[in-house]
């Protein structure tokens, strides 16, 4: 395993888990096979409803705890053996406590700040070790809803959330030993060193705060503070532990004759006065329902932006889990106030016209389509996501490539921002100055700095020495800034940029037909397809197609159309790095590749491709995804491809095709139109597409423009069981870019 400022680690794993229980309107352990269809089936009402937060907290390491979208809180269960980020294993039936905090999925372990664990008994000696049964027979899982039981079935705690602060219902059996202990030293990356700090104000507050961080080895920390109050007095209340440096807090409570107990936490990252302010701001009555029912209607105005029709109930659940997890992250940070710690680490205000200031921008990741259906789904936010970014910038002189929390870590490769920020714009997001953050971005891809060093040797020799996954990733990102600039009318470095953009070129060994590692003085060092050295998280083979916006001079390169389709039916001979000479789609540095053959005339086998790789990778269980969500970035494949949809050209709101796993799609754009999308022979055996209409015009391309995303439309496709020749024709093709606007 190489160093984590190129991998993030534990990067795989795969636990076995049980099947979740989830919400009564939630199918619970369905795989995809299952009831065929209903023909002209209503778009689901609900899609809160259906979503299973259980799904991807195996492997993928995803937490199935209460939220708000993009919420500063995750309130969530912490078991014993934590998954990375996300603190939670399904299989594990040990209770840490509810943490505040959590990551989905980011490879490295991360928060799970100031775990709360309901319990019955006395002070514990040891406070960290202490744990109870946690339940998972019992779980109740959906967004902006938690519940379980715990201590072998006694206690029933149910958690919902607002943005910044989340409130319990805590039901206990008659006793006067009711307690809760609140665990300040056991976040997953604390180290001793760290501080916390404690008070107990009056007979039902408490007020805390904890230092943390650490991610992937990093010396970075955050600090997080939060203020709790209860709907009754303590009988009893004490500080555990070193004064100076606090391990818990310790209270109980008599629930002879009133077993539910609630409780109500605000957090902040800026101070105890901001996690108070937070609370009673957003949480200031005592009606669990209430802010249960509101949180659930603001997930429902997000997730409604997607209507889908038809399709399994599993795969309905699975779409709109999916869906759900591209609303968990960036996250707030600021207070009510609009305060919050910037990339300095001192206080700052966020803009006028700024509604939140976001971080915890897992961009390795995400730029590659999370960025674009964020864009999509929550255009607002994640224009003050562009902001955000532009503020990190202003405060550190450069926009981190993976951004935890207040810190630059150099977890990953690449410089992801200006993609990200191409998206967010291609599908509809605006920050605040978005001309002033294009000439951030392109100084930051033309001069040396802290996220791309060395450019000076870069421009001269055209590829990164001995580092084909840079040179990739740069290629990559400088596309997507090229697009961003003629957006915006700079068309010298557009031009620029949209050359530098075939670096990828310069990589390529005519000798063994990969992108390979070159040396200072031009000469190659010869690569086999399986080898895993020097690329980062993957092997030749599997970085030998991630040229995603010039298929067709790869495909020149490697001996045309025939030879390179032979290449890639190999490659997905199965998708998750099963052997290293075979796709690792379940890895982000390789998203996009299965739409390949819509360039290489045989589309059907994109069809085919996708629709195998849909069906045996996700499902409506804890522990099918076999690899880290990465913040939403597997979650996002998933659900473009069901729409039969997918951005390949980072930057530009043009979707390649294949074909839909639903029968009706219904996108509502920011311009308030909508792309309606209809499918009505889908289903797991129909997954060839037939003929297409665009607007009621027949269409063999296999692909939309991206205006259909501002002035709206209808696809019709017409599906079967078998492959056709339907887009196969020269002309047929999305567009390529080989240095051209």
């Amino acid at each position: 395993m190489r160093s984590p400022r190129y991998h993030r680690l534990a990067r795989l794993g795969i636990a076995g888990c049980a099947v979740a229980l989830v919400a009564a309107a939630s199918p619970v352990g369905q795989a995809f096979a299952g009831p065929v269809r209903t023909e002209a089936a209503a778009l689901v009402a609900d899609p809160a409803a259906t979503v299973n937060t259980i799904v991807q907290t195996g492997a993928g390491n995803n937490f199935p705890g209460a939220q708000a979208p993009f919420g500063s809180i995750q309130w969530s269960p912490n078991t014993k053996r934590r998954g990375a980020g996300g603190n939670y294993r399904h299989n594990d039936d040990q209770l840490r406590g509810y943490g505040l905090t959590a990551l989905a999925g980011p490879g490295c372990g991360a928060m799970g700040d100031d775990p709360i664990l309901p319990m019955i008994g006395g002070a514990p000696a040891d406070i960290n070790a202490t744990m109870t049964t946690l339940d998972h027979s019992s779980e109740i899982a959906t967004a902006g809803y938690y519940s379980a039981k715990s201590s072998n079935g006694q206690i029933r705690t149910e958690l919902t959330t607002t943005q910044r602060s989340g409130i319990a219902r805590i039901t206990y059996p008659a006793t006067t030993q009711a307690a809760v202990l609140v665990k300040l030293r056991d976040s997953q990356q604390q180290r001793e060193a760290d501080g916390s700090s404690a008070r107990i104000v009056g007979n039902n507050e408490i007020i805390g705060n904890t230092t943390s961080g650490h991610f992937c080895g990093d010396k970075a920390t955050y600090v997080v503070h939060f203020n709790m109050v209860f709907d009754r007095p303590f009988t009893s209340a004490k500080i555990l532990g070193d004064a100076a440096k606090p391990g818990g807090i310790f209270l109980t409570f008599d629930t002879t004759a009133a077993p539910v107990l609630q409780a109500k936490v605000g957090l902040s990252f800026v101070s105890d006065a901001g996690a108070r302010l937070n609370r009673q701001t957003e949480n200031p009555g005592w009606d669990f329902d209430k802010v249960r029912t509101a949180t659930r209607d603001k997930w429902n105005q997000y997730l409604r932006r997607i209507e889908i029709a038809g399709g399994t109930a599993a795969e309905q659940t699975v779409f709109y889990s999916n869906l759900y997890h591209q609303l968990n992250h960036p996250n707030v940070v600021s207070d009510v106030n609009g305060q919050y710690i910037g990339y300095d680490n001192a206080v700052h205000t966020v803009a006028p016209g700024q509604r939140a200031h976001y971080q915890n921008f897992s961009g390795w990741d995400t730029y590659h389509n999370q960025a674009s259906l964020a864009a999509l789904i929550a255009p607002a936010e994640t224009g003050d996501m562009a902001t955000s970014l532009k503020q990190a910038y202003d405060q550190a002189g450069a926009i981190p490539q993976w951004g935890f929390m207040n810190s630059f870590n150099g977890v990953m490769i690449g410089d992801s921002a200006p993609a990200i920020v191409a998206e967010f714009r291609a599908f509809g997001a605006r920050s605040i100055d978005d001309k002033a953050l294009l000439a951030d971005l392109v100084k930051q891809a033309r001069t040396d700095n802290r996220v791309r060093r060395n450019t000076t040797g870069y421009d001269r020799l055209g590829y990164t020495v001995n580092d084909p996954s840079l040179t990739i990733e740069w290629t990559q990102q400088d596309f997507a800034l090229s697009r961003l600039a003629y957006a915006l009318g700079d068309k010298v470095n557009g031009d620029f940029l949209a050359k530098r953009a075939l670096n990828w070129k310069n990589i390529f060994d005519p000798q063994t037909g990969l992108l390979s590692p070159r040396n200072a003085d031009g000469t190659f060092t010869h690569v086999q397809p399986g080898d895993q050295k020097p690329y980062v998280e993957g092997s030749a083979a599997q970085y030998r197609f991630q040229v995603p916006t010039d298929q067709p001079a790869l495909a020149k390169l490697l001996g045309g159309n025939d030879a390179t389709n032979r290449l890639l039916d190999d490659l997905f001979l199965s998708f998750n790095n099963e052997k290293p000479t075979r796709a690792f789609l379940t890895n982000e540095f390789s998203q996009g590749q299965q739409w390949f053959y819509n360039w290489t005339g045989r589309p059907s086998s994109t069809q085919s491709t996708v629709h195998r790789w849909l069906t045996t990778t996700y499902g409506n269980n804890c522990c099918t995804y076999p690899n880290n969500d990465d913040l939403g970035t597997m979650s996002a494949q998933y659900v473009w491809a069901t729409m039969g949809i997918y951005p390949q050209h980072l930057g530009t709101a043009d979707v390649v095709l294949n074909s839909p796993t639903f029968t009706k799609v219904v996108i509502h754009l920011t311009s308030g139109r909508t792309l309606t999308i209809n499918a009505p022979q889908a289903s797991n055996s129909n997954y060839y597409i037939q003929s297409l209409k665009v607007n009621g015009v027949a269409s063999t391309k296999t692909w939309l423009p991206g205006a259909m995303f501002t002035n709206g439309g209808t696809v019709d496709f017409t599906l079967g069981a078998s492959p056709t020749s339907w887009g196969s024709g020269p002309g047929d093709a999305p567009p390529s870019y080989d240095g051209v606007r």
